[in-house]
């Protein structure tokens, strides 16, 4: 009995080791994957963000895991949830026109999809261009201090200085259209049109 003992136990250490070793040899090549990307992230660049999107994709293809961070376990998604069926069900839709400053109900959303804030999971946008009176291209607005082509500093908006994130473009129904901010200057509402074109396309 004690040499069967012996016999299970030792079978079960190997099985935990064929088990264990793919996952060394999987965190080994994700670390190794994350060097080359950030490598690719400084070079700077439209070209080097496309070369180090690429590896992102095939890291995640090649390990079966995602390069980005865990989602944030602590957003209100039941909440969000629960919002948008009365908003579904119930809002009117307003009339609106391009280049107005909106408030809007965003939601909560995945990863590193902008999100909106407070009880109504509201965010100012911009609406860059109108489809119908039932959906638009709109540009989110944030107060993050961080600086790059794909944000554009556009003055104070409800008390607080913003920047259009022309990364974050977003078509949305007008059925998420909560108050009306105001209208922005033409000349710079033009300024945001070009540049938002420019840099997603080109």
């Amino acid at each position: 009995n004690e040499g069967k003992y012996k016999a299970l136990k030792e079978a079960l250490i190997e099985d935990i080791k064929t088990f264990i070793r793919p996952l060394r040899e999987k965190r080994k090549a994700i670390a190794e994957d994350k060097e080359a990307v950030l490598k690719m992230l400084k070079e700077g660049g439209l070209r080097a963000r496309a070369k180090a999107s690429a590896k992102m994709e095939e890291v995640r293809e090649k390990v079966g895991v995602s390069f980005y961070p865990k989602a944030d376990t602590r957003k209100d998604f039941d909440g969000w949830n629960t919002q948008k069926k009365n908003i579904h069900i119930d809002s009117e839709r307003v009339f609106f026109r391009q280049g107005e400053l909106w408030w809007v109900r965003f939601g909560c959303n995945i990863g590193f999809e902008l999100d909106g804030k407070g009880d109504e999971f509201t965010r100012p946008v911009l609406i860059l261009k109108k489809y119908n009176q039932y959906s638009f291209l709109a540009v989110p607005l944030s107060t993050s201090k961080k600086e790059n082509e794909y944000r554009v500093p556009i003055g104070v908006v409800a008390g607080k200085k913003a920047v259009a994130n022309l990364s974050q473009l977003k078509n949305i129904d007008s059925k998420r259209l909560s108050r009306k901010i105001g209208t922005m200057e033409h000349t710079l509402y033009e300024e945001i049109k070009k540049k938002a074109s420019r840099v997603n396309f080109g």
